[in-house]
């Protein structure tokens, strides 16, 4: 289920089938990121790294880049320690403080211990 929101998403980000969206991309993803996909919330924190349908933000991408590292093992959680690291260098302490409770609130909200 969440892997066909996660491609819905892509074909709203590219334009395939459909027009392009990028606010119904973000939509969708966030769909696939909310059913603990962790790719989605991967891209997500992209997204808002970006500005990608979404305003660009940060603390945003980096609350993401915590969720899936926290949700992943193997190549997807090395992707986000690494977006993590990259990224770090761009916060304040209190940014990645206040992204890092995001993170905890959003996984606890979901039944992550």
């Amino acid at each position: 289920f969440s892997l066909a929101q996660f491609n819905l998403a892509v074909m709203y980000q590219k334009g395939l089938g459909t027009k392009r969206a990028p606010e119904k991309a973000v939509e969708w993803m966030r769909k696939a990121a909310d059913n603990k996909y962790a790719r989605a919330q991967l891209v997500l924190g992209s997204w808002y790294e970006k500005g990608f349908g979404v305003p660009r933000d940060p603390v945003d991408a980096m609350m993401w880049y915590f969720i899936a590292q926290a949700s992943t093992k193997g190549k997807l959680k090395k992707s986000a320690d690494k977006r993590i690291v990259k990224l770090q260098k761009a916060l304040s302490r209190g940014q990645i403080e206040a992204a890092d409770a995001a993170a905890k609130g959003y996984l606890k909200s979901r039944g992550a211990k």
